[in-house]
């Protein structure tokens, strides 16, 4: 009995040294830990117990589909999936967001809900084009280069990295609502 006492008491200082890394965001530690733990003959409530730590982890870390996984392995942490369900469905493409801004200049942006950034992409990279066409078009090839080489593709430029930030931007805030939430609100355990 003595030296099963002894295994629980370190058992749940490991979880504790596990929930401090958690909270530090030190996930690789974390993780590394627990795999440590799992090579160890456990009991299912304790493999799951694990799970719920692994999840919490990686929720942390802004890795909503892993955290999602290992919450739904657990009872424990089934309220914990739903909220990461919800910000893995609300979140948006970064790549989707770029991908659209190269083939239509503010459509990044647009599908992000900033819609003045978005149609002003659209108008200044419209505007520029048509510079450097008319340049072109009047034999102007000099003015053709520098509007279009510095202008346009500057503005084209700007378009697709400013559809990636307002994606990312979006996604954060995302993410800090529902652990703001959660924070508030849930009643489990927290590292």
């Amino acid at each position: 009995k003595n030296n099963s006492d002894k295994k629980e008491k370190i058992w749940e200082c490991e979880i504790q040294i596990i929930r401090c890394n958690i909270l530090r965001k030190k996930t690789e530690q974390t993780l590394q830990m627990i795999r440590e733990l799992e090579k160890e003959e456990l009991t299912n409530e304790k493999k799951a117990e694990l799970n719920y730590w692994r999840g919490w982890s990686f929720m942390l870390a802004d890795k909503w589909d892993s955290a999602y996984v290992y919450f739904s392995l657990t009872d424990e942490g089934k309220e914990l999936a739903e909220f990461s369900k919800i910000v893995i469905d609300e979140k948006y493409s970064v790549t989707f967001a770029k991908v659209i801004s190269y083939f239509l200049p503010g459509a990044g942006q647009i599908y992000t809900g900033n819609y003045v950034s978005g149609l002003l992409s659209l108008g200044w990279n419209a505007l520029f084009g048509y510079f450097t066409i008319n340049a072109f078009v009047s034999d102007r090839v000099f003015d053709g280069i520098v509007v279009g080489s510095l202008l346009w593709l500057r503005f084209y430029r700007g378009n697709i990295q400013n559809a990636e930030k307002f994606a990312v931007e979006k996604n954060i805030l995302i993410a800090n609502n529902i652990l703001d939430y959660i924070q508030n609100n849930y009643k489990g355990r927290k590292p």
